[in-house]
């Protein structure tokens, strides 16, 4: 259920236009196709992405060049957990006063920035389903994990970047 406040736009039909939406955001980004953002067998999120560029655009009255990336996530790839079971589990919150203490983020947020903490964050609210995607990401922890002059040098590099996400929003 929606906040009160909540306010919707609904959007016609035409302003899904594959088409028109797919040379709408080559065009955004320079690119002659869009399979290098993982969009070859999703025309659909093309129809969105070009809609969601579009509404974007109008309502800043402005440039969106710092819009610089679009990224389908799929479900498939994805574990889809329900409020019950994020609850359940004490993934982000616990259950007894609903904080961070004593939960999964808790454990594991060893993070240096801010960029890094909500990274981190999103991963645990939407876990890996791919088997590949998730030993890659097994490996890159495994190198930091056997080098850790490397994991300080890669810390102390983040901790003087600005928050990229804040200021780009």
């Amino acid at each position: 259920e929606l906040p009160q406040d909540t306010i919707i736009t609904e959007l016609d039909n035409y302003d899904f236009d594959r088409e028109d939406n797919t040379k709408l955001l080559c065009e955004h980004f320079k690119s002659s196709t869009l399979d290098g953002f993982g969009l070859r067998d999703y025309p659909q999120a093309a129809e969105v992405g070009g809609a969601l560029l579009r509404y974007i655009t109008n309502n800043l009255r402005g440039e969106v060049n710092h819009i610089t990336w679009f990224e389908y996530h799929s479900l498939e790839k994805r574990l889809e957990l329900d409020a019950i079971s994020l609850r359940n589990l004490e993934i982000i919150a616990n259950r007894s006063d609903n904080t961070k203490r004593g939960t999964l983020l808790s454990v594991l947020d060893k993070t240096s920035t801010s960029m890094g903490g909500r990274k981190l964050r999103t991963w645990l609210l939407n876990p890996l389903a791919d088997k590949d995607e998730i030993v890659a990401r097994l490996d890159v922890v495994e190198e930091f994990v056997q080098d850790p002059l490397t994991l300080t040098e890669f810390q102390e590099t983040l901790r003087i970047v600005r928050d990229l996400e804040r200021i780009t929003a």
